[in-house]
């Protein structure tokens, strides 16, 4: 299995469900990766109280980190983020997302290769680069290095006759299209609807999830002081978590606390996260 991503990630594990031999399989790992914690993004009530602890728990994380590196591990640390190796510290983070369960089968993974990218399969051999690796001679080689998104300079989402769809929620590629078909029908001109919705850069390594999460927080803080966006919102299926967010009230003070824990951090960790996205990468 070439690759690393979400889409390898999920052929191993259905090869591995459905009857691969652990040590038959081989995995080139080019670059290790965080994922975001299945478990602590469940947007039902019945996953309130974890889902909301655990943003809670990565506000504070955000507001309290010292670099880059400090926030993944802090982010690990309370459960939100996990990584296939605790010996290998990952470089990537797209937003993909996996379960416990998942990565205790990819830990069955008979040999992971740890050379840099693929540069050629050849009759017995891989080349990588940084040393070859030696396949049977009946090997089936599946390539799943392909990316999803690729990076392109952001420009304006309305711009005269012109509306081009971008992410401007994170990693909600759906929700963005919608909020922008909603502010395609709303009065307003262009510069006062691009306001709410500047581009999210799509991240690459984990240095920019903090330059990602600035924008995509100040794009929810500038919606929010709308209301007819605020409460479109609310409605939307696509937002799971403003109509869960909505759900705790002054009956339920346990729950009230938490939502104060996370508008207690949001303003601290913004102001982190604009200075770990401007903090010289090392």
């Amino acid at each position: 299995m070439l690759g690393a991503g979400k889409t390898a990630i999920d052929a191993v594990c259905w090869l591995l469900t459905h009857g691969a031999r652990p040590e038959s399989l081989t995995w080139v790992v080019p670059r290790d990766s965080w994922f975001f914690n299945r478990a602590k993004v469940q947007p039902t009530m019945a996953h309130w109280d974890t889902t909301f602890t655990s943003a809670a728990e990565q506000r504070e994380a955000m507001a309290a980190a010292t670099s880059v590196r400090d926030l993944a591990h802090r982010m690990e640390a309370c459960g939100a983020w996990l990584r296939t190796s605790p010996d290998v510290e990952p470089t990537m983070f797209h937003f993909a997302t996996v379960s416990e369960g998942e990565l205790t089968l990819l830990r069955r993974v008979g040999r992971t290769l740890r050379l840099g990218r693929v540069t050629a399969v050849e009759p017995g051999r891989l080349r990588l680069q940084h040393g070859d690796a030696g396949l049977a001679p009946d090997t089936l080689v599946v390539d799943a290095t392909a990316s999803a998104l690729t990076w392109k300079p952001p420009v304006p989402v309305f711009d005269g006759g012109r509306l081009t769809l971008q992410m401007i929620r994170i990693p909600q590629p759906t929700f963005s299209a919608a909020l922008t078909a909603f502010l395609e029908t709303q009065p307003g001109d262009d510069a006062s609807k691009n306001a709410l919705m500047r581009p999210v850069p799509m991240t690459d390594t984990v240095d920019d999830y903090p330059r990602s999460q600035v924008v995509d927080m100040a794009n929810r803080q500038a919606a929010g002081r709308v209301p007819a966006v605020r409460e479109w919102m609310a409605q939307s299926r696509l937002e799971g978590f403003a109509h869960l967010m909505a759900a705790a009230g002054p009956q339920d003070p346990a729950r009230m606390a938490i939502v104060g824990r996370i508008r207690a951090a949001s303003q601290a960790a913004f102001e982190n996260l604009v200075r770990l996205a401007e903090a010289p990468r090392a």
